[in-house]
């Protein structure tokens, strides 16, 4: 059973050593885009949108929050056995609500954010089309959102990116 794992092992490890080699004529290039996205002159400006967003959600949040740890402190002083058990259900059906609340506003905060920083992105696909065409290049990586193997020899295209970017 050993042997069959080492050879298993060793015929992927093959594999995958051949695909790099025979890909080895590739042009890859790849940049940090989050690290490029920050320099912008209006990401400033769009997050502060986007925290206002987290800012109103926060506050429904904490005041929900507050709601169910009052239904908490009415159980912990409730003396009549059906009075406990309608506060019971009370509190079970708040805490629902500000767990599918949270969720809703994750989601949402989520959409904003896409949303408010999308003309962002957007010049930085620009960008890196250009890139790509310039250099003919075949793949392009966003490192900050992929690790790029070094086995690959991609070429960092940071400085291009943000030179094309006017920073």
């Amino acid at each position: 059973m050993r042997t069959f794992k080492n050879i298993l092992l060793l015929s992927a490890l093959f594999a995958c050593c051949c695909c790099a080699l025979g890909q080895s004529n590739l042009k890859i290039g790849y940049a940090n885009f989050a690290e490029i996205k920050v320099q912008l002159p209006s990401y400033d400006s769009l997050q502060k949108i986007v925290r206002a967003h987290e800012a109103d959600y926060e506050v429904e949040l904490v005041d929900m929050a507050l709601i169910v740890k009052n239904k908490s402190e009415e159980i912990d002083s409730a003396e009549d056995r059906d009075h406990l058990e309608m506060l019971k259900a009370e509190h079970q059906a708040l805490t629902a609500m500000l767990k599918e609340y949270t969720q809703l506003a994750d989601q949402e905060l989520s959409f904003i954010e896409i949303t408010v920083l999308k003309p962002l992105s957007d010049a930085m696909e620009l960008a890196k089309n250009k890139l790509i065409a310039k250099h003919g290049l075949d793949y392009f990586y966003d490192s900050s959102k992929t690790v790029v193997p070094a086995l690959i020899k991609a070429t960092d295209m940071t400085s291009e990116l943000k030179a094309e970017l006017g920073l």
